[in-house]
């Protein structure tokens, strides 16, 4: 499993479909796997993000959340989540998600100085209560 960056023209709306397809199909599979669904969470939860379908979102990021606490896909729910709230201006819930995320984030199996970097940027723009970045609407970590 690899994080890539996502942008939104890559992947919506054609992709939403088929993960949403895909996350039912494994729903409705007895023996399901949970790392799969969460996966599948987080990528339609970046999909209704890019296109600012927000709540839908959250809903979408909480649920890979709840489903797949122990892996690397927890963590990228956390620092996707963390985005969504800043770029809402909830600075708060942003911090809450972020500070969760920077211990797992520095734990990480494929280590990466760029989501370091990028958490502990994200965390200082939400103390300032500043969306000021180099980060877009559409610049959520998408699983493969």
């Amino acid at each position: 499993k690899t994080a890539k960056r996502f942008f939104a023209f890559e992947m919506y709306p054609e992709s939403l479909y088929t993960h949403q397809q895909a996350l039912l199909t494994s729903l409705v599979i007895e023996d399901y796997d949970l790392q799969q669904v969460s996966i599948l969470c987080n990528n339609i939860a970046c999909s209704l993000a890019a296109s600012t379908q927000y709540s839908q979102a959250i809903a979408y990021f909480n649920y890979a959340l709840s489903t797949d606490n122990s892996s690397n896909n927890h963590t990228i729910a956390l620092v996707n989540l963390g985005q969504l709230y800043l770029l809402q201006n909830d600075y708060s819930m942003a911090l809450d998600y972020l500070n969760q995320a920077l211990p797992q984030v520095k734990l990480l199996e494929r280590k990466s100085d760029f989501y370091l970097t990028r958490v502990e940027h994200q965390i200082v723009m939400a103390k300032q209560e500043t969306t000021e970045c180099d980060y877009s609407k559409s610049d959520f970590i998408l699983l493969e």
